[in-house]
């Protein structure tokens, strides 16, 4: 039954704001319900123990990721903005460049789902269900450098997963850390695609495998 509510509150907004507005909804929404799917059956990922949130907010250049469909046509410079809000909830802003040069950016709103760490969150890019109190996804922070220059961040389905970081580069011997680390996690470091930063050393979006290979 609330599913039923959630469903014909989102009919509504498109019976208010007019056909324009449906193929917005439907593309969010098909991300939304991708991200239910990756979710379902999976194990329990360990997160970091604790989670400073004050210190996650701000700038992250994408370093490599497992892309999601969203990425599909991103071509460099992937980067996110998170920021706090009052009701406890935050914003999440992502940019990249196309093959093209246009610039793509996509909006969503997060809710922390797990307070004694800190280190689990959901997300929704679609305002309505965030509204209506859904949030989807199960997103968590794997690892974390102490001093919050790096970040992973992954789900437990092993689907998806980013590797950011402050600056648009990791030090060689750093990134070949992350990548053991996450392999040990059970992740495929070769589905990771570098990602290409302007001011970062990759040109090419290679595996993440072969970048660390000595």
């Amino acid at each position: 039954m609330v599913l039923l509510r959630r469903i014909n509150a989102i009919l509504q907004i498109v019976r208010d704001n007019g056909p324009e507005e449906l193929e917005f909804i439907v593309t969010k929404l098909f991300m939304t319900l991708m991200l239910i799917v990756a979710y379902k059956g999976a194990f329990a990922l360990e997160t970091v123990p604790r989670v400073d949130i004050k210190r996650c907010m701000g700038d992250w250049y994408e370093i490599a990721s497992i892309p999601n469909l969203w990425q599909a046509d991103c071509y460099k410079n992937t980067k996110s903005h998170y920021g706090a809000n009052s009701d406890g909830t935050f914003d999440l802003k992502k940019s990249c460049l196309t093959k093209g040069g246009q610039k793509k950016e996509i909006t969503g709103t997060g809710l922390i789902t797990n307070k004694e760490t800190n280190a689990e969150f959901r997300i929704s890019f679609i305002p309505i269900l965030h509204y209506l109190g859904w949030f989807t996804g199960q997103y968590k922070m794997l690892l974390v450098d102490p001093e919050y220059r790096f970040a992973v961040l992954g789900t437990d389905s092993l689907e998806y997963g980013w590797i950011l970081a402050r600056l648009p580069n990791i030090p060689p011997r750093e990134l070949a850390q992350i990548e053991t680390q996450i392999r040990q996690m059970g992740y495929d470091s070769c589905k990771f695609k570098i990602t290409i930063q302007e001011r970062g050393p990759h040109m090419q979006a290679k595996p993440l495998c072969e970048v660390v290979k000595p």
